[in-house]
């Protein structure tokens, strides 16, 4: 599949979700054990919502320049 988180995104959802994590684990309240879903949707940089919804955070793809060679 393709990506549809941004890398800034991924870089967000990452570090929330290992702050909820360890909140949750140092005895926080039940709701923040999201943070799992956070970190797994940063670390693979797909969002099922953003999928349901048609979101993207990534630009599509620039098409690959071509490389000139010099003789």
């Amino acid at each position: 599949m393709k990506c549809n988180v941004s890398k800034t995104g991924q870089a967000l959802r990452i570090f929330l979700g290992m702050v909820l994590i360890a909140w949750a684990a140092a005895g926080g309240p039940t709701w923040t054990w999201v943070g799992l879903g956070l970190a797994a949707t940063g670390a693979w940089r797909l969002c099922p919502l953003f999928l349901m919804f048609g979101i993207r955070q990534v630009d599509q793809e620039a098409p690959s320049a071509s490389v000139s060679q010099r003789d």
